[in-house]
């Protein structure tokens, strides 16, 4: 199919951007924990660097977060699953406003150019809870969810 999985390098990406080496992708699509087949998480700190850089270059990052909530740490080790991409919109972070380290998040955001900036979750029922029932969700700035709505997505 030509398509390969790859880690996103988000440094590397910026530098291409901004050097004007590649025009920023409209949109980016992951699956950042449980990556089928890798079964590779990103960590915070990619997730939020990515996050920061659909902000500023009016990228939409599109995470199918299908396995997020099959994600049992033990508390004693790590103990926490990373945030979903959503929430690097928020005003607060992943942390909810809480100061453990996850940093302060900002909203998604419409470039000068009309491109939204920012990350949007999506995720199902399907592998969580039962396989017939096709029900899903998506967490997104505010701006995508009135154009999803306005094409009768939603």
């Amino acid at each position: 199919s030509g398509a390969a999985a790859a880690e996103v390098d988000v440094d590397r990406l910026a530098t291409l951007v901004e050097d004007g080496g590649m025009d920023a992708p409209r949109m980016i699509y992951l699956i950042p924990t449980h990556h089928n087949p890798t079964a590779g998480t990103m960590s915070v700190e990619s997730r939020r660097k990515l996050a920061e850089f659909a902000r500023e270059h009016g990228v939409l990052v599109v995470a199918d977060e299908v396995y997020h909530l099959l994600d049992w740490r033990d508390e004693k080790t790590d103990g926490r699953r990373p945030a979903r991409m959503a929430e690097f919109n928020r005003p607060f972070g992943p942390s909810g406003g809480r100061d453990n380290g996850d940093g302060p998040g900002k909203g998604g955001r419409r470039t000068g150019s009309g491109k939204v900036g920012g990350c949007a979750s999506v995720s199902s029922f399907t592998k969580i809870f039962a396989p017939g029932v096709r029900v899903g969700w998506i967490e997104a700035p505010a701006p995508v969810v009135r154009d999803l709505a306005s094409y009768g997505y939603l």
